[in-house]
Formats: structure tokens, sequence, C-alpha cells
């Protein structure tokens, strides 16, 4: 266990962090798992939130406690913003890939509606 980057961490939540007040986790109710100094910290709000805008410390973690190789750490090809891919077809940070599914319906749904008054 790498105590260095275990001490980054709980700073990092400490200051970053918005479930994080006085230690306690506001999602799980309990102490926030990276003040622990046991086990493997995995925090999804962490992962997804606030360590992808520091990207050598996230690309640490995840070489460090096997969460996910440097290898799944892909920038969003529409906003630039670092994130942690699930495929290899993974290409869009989750509210970009939203934007995009919107986008890509609205766009369908006009192609069928301007057929339906051709045909009318």
């Amino acid at each position: 266990m790498d105590n260095r980057l275990r001490k980054k961490l709980d700073r990092l939540a400490k200051n970053y962090c918005a479930n994080r007040i006085e230690d306690k986790c506001l999602l799980t109710g309990r102490k926030c798992i990276f003040s622990e100094l046991h086990g493997s910290p995995t925090c999804v709000y962490m992962q997804e939130a606030v360590l992808p805008a520091h990207e050598v410390l996230a690309k640490e973690y995840y070489r460090t406690y096997g969460v996910k190789t440097d290898n799944d750490v892909k920038s969003c090809e529409r906003c630039g913003t670092p994130f942690v891919k699930r495929n290899n077809a993974h290409k869009y940070c989750s509210d970009c890939a939203a934007a995009r599914k919107r986008d890509s319906t609205r766009e369908s749904v006009r192609k069928v509606r301007t057929c339906k008054k051709i045909d009318a």
C-alpha cells in the first residue's frame, strides 16, 4: 500500500469531493474510504467526478489499485475531458454521450417526420 498516494487521494477528496464533510461521506453515511488506511479505496463519485480533473493522479490511482489500467483512461472526443472507458467503442464521457444520443434521436425523428409530410 502506497501511503504517499493514499495521502494525496485523501487531500484530493478533502478539497474537491462534494460529498465529503468532516471525513464523512454523505452518500454512505460512514467515514470516507479515502481517509482509511486499509483496503483498496473505490468510490464511484471520486472516480467519475473528482479524479478525471487530475489526470496524473488518476493514472497513478488506477495503476496502483488495479481498478482500471492506463489504457482505460481516454479523452472525450466531444469535450476533451478524461474519462474511464468501459469498452473499445466508448468515445464520449457520460454527459456528452447523453447529448449525442439526444441529437441523434432528434435527427432521426426529424427525418421520419419529413418523409411523412412528403408521402401525405
